[in-house]
């Protein structure tokens, strides 16, 4: 099979069904995938073949990993997959073209929503049923983030909690992959935690369910290289640190950094008390033996893919933090909605 050039791809996006374009990228040509598929029943998106509104959850997910599957192909050895998915509850939803009737839009019909042994107003589960599928598929399952809302949709509901958070799956291909714990650290030091608060994001335009830009970011900042990646094999450039001087100080020169635990009190022993960072990057080592990598200014980007591109989000965020980026979308409507929010021309992002 011929597959498209790097140049068709890098820093563009595909339109069509990610079933059928994802076959057209070569094996392991991008660095990271960053994607929120359409959900189980909850939208119509207007477009023939769009995922989501399958007759059963089953055929959902198992159309959902199908494309998943041929992403892994896409998605090199030592990348990493960030998958955004939100649960809903099982009974008849009235639904429009723009998601749920009774947000003052007019109702256009009723999806039924019920997956095999579930009663209506149960909830469904749907992340982690796909999560599941996928670690039977051969992906390894890294993390379960939560991303805690905190400006969550209202609610009529009087019977439970309003629901305020969704889950984003970091899963890898191998047990060995990059991750880049240093450009994600909390302000105290410690690693990265994995609830993650922030607002949803508000984008004015003919898409509705839209990425904040700040959820995006971190999975970016720790699954590929700040520095970039062999220009010639495309393997990551990692970090070569050191602890800093503050923090060698508030510990005792004799420290190194083998005791996370004593950074939350764990064990009764009380926080640090520094300000700084814990260690400082005193250069980026390849992870290859390319001669052309041993050479000063021989990188290139990192390419971050999102599958179910939407509003751009994805692009517009690996573009700020200095990455490449490709995607696929459906929907040509989003089309004229990525171009209005890049201020580009169709010719200039689309093939």
């Amino acid at each position: 099979m011929k597959y498209i050039e790097k140049s068709d791809f890098i820093n563009k996006i595909i339109e069509g069904n990610s079933l059928d374009r994802l076959p057209l990228y070569p094996p392991q040509s991008v660095h990271q995938i960053i994607t929120s598929p359409p959900y189980f029943g909850l939208r119509d998106y207007g477009h023939k073949g769009q995922l989501g509104l399958e007759n059963t959850m089953d055929i959902y997910i198992s159309s959902l990993c199908d494309i998943l599957d041929q992403a892994k192909r896409v998605l090199r050895d030592d990348g990493t997959l960030w998958l955004n998915v939100g649960d809903s509850y099982a009974g008849n939803m009235s639904r429009t073209s723009k998601g749920r009737a009774g947000l003052g839009e007019k109702r256009e019909g009723v999806f039924k929503r019920m997956p095999d042994g579930l009663q209506t107003k149960d909830l469904c589960g749907t992340p982690w049923r796909i999560a599941l599928e996928c670690q039977k598929r051969g992906w390894i399952l890294r993390s379960d983030i939560i991303w805690a809302k905190t400006n969550p949709m209202p609610e009529s509901v009087k019977d439970r909690p309003t629901k305020s958070h969704e889950y984003v799956f970091m899963f890898s291909k191998k047990q060995e992959y990059y991750y880049d714990m240093e450009a994600i650290r909390e302000k105290s030091g410690s690693n990265k935690r994995d609830v993650w608060s922030m607002a949803s994001a508000r984008f004015k335009g003919e898409h509705f369910a839209t990425f904040p830009e700040e959820l995006i970011a971190p999975m970016i900042q720790a699954g590929t290289s700040q520095y970039g990646v062999c220009i010639n094999c495309q393997s990551p450039y990692v970090r070569s640190k050191e602890l800093t001087d503050e923090y060698k100080s508030v510990r005792g020169e004799g420290f190194h950094g083998k005791d996370d635990f004593m950074d939350t009190g764990f064990r009764g022993v009380k926080p640090l008390e520094f300000t700084g960072k814990r260690y400082k990057t005193i250069n980026w080592l390849p992870t290859c033996e390319c001669v052309v990598a041993k050479r000063t200014g021989c990188t290139v980007p990192a390419v971050v893919m999102d599958i179910f591109m939407g509003s751009g989000t994805t692009a517009k965020v690996a573009k700020r933090c200095g990455r490449h980026y490709t995607g696929i979308e459906i929907n040509p409507k989003y089309v004229e909605v990525i171009n209005k929010r890049y201020s580009l021309k169709q010719k200039e992002l689309f093939i």
